[in-house]
């Protein structure tokens, strides 16, 4: 009787650790599913931004190239009848789209070879008094390094340090009314240090001033500042702050006032 009573319980154990097992690997295959779903579905959405990025990049060159390459035609049309002035003009203003064009497309070209700087940044300490030195001397602007900011170290890149600063000097200079009234500020604030870029012009518009960060975007639509750039200057100023854990943004409209602010590194 007990050995009846032992082998039942015995069967039972079994099922019930057969059934425990079954149950526990249907429960990792379900896991296991459901985190390689997760990875298709981010790797989908990634591939669609990729896609998304080329696209805009396609409409914006051929809307940025539109407009030399008309105005090259329209000049070769009406050249047989133009007098000597007219073609000065004309000539003079066809190099200076010619040279609009030929920046564009450099900047779109510069643009693949910083991204791939920006998945693995050089981070090593970085003297902020040494580094506004350089930015003054490089871009010929006037610094103001505030005297809480000076002897810091900041965890940087210095390559992608200098092209973050200067975009944003760039541009200053192109929507400033004096490219002369350029200046950068450096300060402390809370625990980053702030590369502030001031300049003279109209400023940003609050309804702006995240979009501006965005990718391709260019502020408004006048032929004016057609070919300004190619709407990827502060997109950059903004990936390179992320990539050192810090922030980019428009700091004031009047004066115009962007900044992109670094973590300093406390020194033991």
């Amino acid at each position: 009787m007990d050995a009846t009573i032992f082998f039942v319980w015995s069967i039972t154990a079994v099922f019930a650790i057969a059934i425990g097992i079954f149950l526990n690997g249907t429960a990792v295959l379900a896991r296991e599913s459901k985190e390689q779903l997760s990875r298709e579905q981010e790797l989908t959405a990634a591939l669609g931004d990729a896609l998304e990025g080329q696209r805009n990049l396609q409409k914006l060159m051929l809307h940025e190239l539109k407009r030399p390459i008309s105005a090259i035609s329209s000049m070769a049309q009406a050249s047989n009848g133009e007098d000597i002035d007219s073609l000065k003009r004309n000539w003079a203003r066809l190099k200076k789209l010619s040279r609009q064009a030929d920046g564009y497309l450099q900047s779109i070209g510069a643009f693949d070879e910083i991204n791939a700087l920006l998945d693995a940044p050089d981070l090593s300490p970085l003297s902020v008094d040494a580094f506004a030195c350089d930015i003054a001397t490089k871009w010929g602007v006037t610094v103001d390094l505030c005297s809480n900011a000076k002897n810091n170290r900041i965890l940087a890149d210095e390559l992608l340090m200098d092209i973050a600063i200067g975009n944003l000097i760039e541009n200053a200079r192109k929507f400033g009314k004096n490219p002369e009234n350029t200046t950068l500020c450096i300060d402390i604030a809370d625990e980053y240090v702030a590369f502030d870029v001031i300049d003279d012009g109209l400023g940003i518009p609050v309804a702006e001033q995240e979009k501006v960060f965005g990718k391709f975007y260019k502020m408004g639509n006048s032929s004016e500042n057609a070919l300004k750039g190619c709407g990827l200057g502060l997109y950059l100023v903004r990936r390179v702050a992320l990539a050192h854990g810090g922030q980019a943004c428009v700091k004031d409209q009047t004066p115009s006032t962007l900044r992109i602010a670094i973590p300093f590194r406390h020194e033991a």
